[in-house]
């Protein structure tokens, strides 16, 4: 059901502006979940990296941040 999966400071009443069924098609929870995670950031998906793997992480203390080190499996690259 769709209220398993509803985010509570975004219900599905507010996304599509009525009252849905209890099991709605993946395209219309496709929409949903998309709007909700651009809703206060358009950017959002720009720092998103697919098909991308991760070779180490590593804290640096003088920056205070972790490092971490990328392969594009596309490109076959590191970052």
């Amino acid at each position: 059901p769709k209220e398993c999966i509803e985010f509570f400071d975004y219900t599905f009443d507010e996304h599509f502006g009525c009252a849905l069924p209890m099991y709605v098609p993946r395209a219309l929870v496709l929409d949903y979940m998309l709007a909700r995670c651009t809703r206060n950031n358009p950017n959002f998906f720009e720092s998103v990296h697919f098909n991308t793997s991760v070779e180490s992480v590593t804290f640096n203390t003088d920056l205070g941040k972790f490092v971490v080190k990328t392969v594009d499996q596309d490109q076959r690259f590191a970052t």
